[in-house]
């Protein structure tokens, strides 16, 4: 499972700076219905070359060097000591894939569809330490 992880993460950084993460675009003008100022076929041509140069400095940073150095740095984080004492896994490892895989060979394992349903009804985020700190941690990012 850690290497699993290690390969995953390595593979979210180059997706991060990565063209598939920033989309194609068709418009250089901020979106659906908003013309250019100038429609000649020159300036928009101009801006379309812009985008196309945009899009490939993107891809071109998903390479195989960029993945070697992010797996080494999550090889390296998830091989210390302290990263299985202080239980750092339960933030790294995608849970999700783990309760999906355990649920495929043994069907009862509940579903993260059901559990999450019948935790949003049940649970009480305001008891338990945890909880508190994660939903503090998804409210800072917004």
């Amino acid at each position: 499972m850690q290497d699993y992880q290690t390969v995953r993460w390595a593979l979210s950084d180059l997706l991060q700076s990565s063209a598939a993460r920033h989309q194609f675009k068709t418009t250089w003008t901020g979106g659906s219905g908003q013309l250019p100022s100038l429609l000649t076929l020159h300036d928009c041509q101009t801006q379309a070359v812009a985008l196309i140069n945009q899009f490939q400095q993107a891809v071109g940073t998903v390479t195989l060097d960029r993945f070697e150095q992010s797996l080494a740095v999550y090889q390296q984080q998830f091989a210390e000591e302290e990263f299985w004492t202080q239980k750092q896994y339960l933030i790294w490892f995608h849970g999700k894939d783990i309760q999906k895989a355990m649920q495929r060979q043994k069907s009862q394992y509940i579903s993260l569809k059901y559990f999450f349903n019948w935790a949003l009804n049940e649970i009480d985020v305001n008891q338990y330490p945890d909880l508190i700190e994660l939903q503090n941690r998804i409210n800072s990012l917004q």
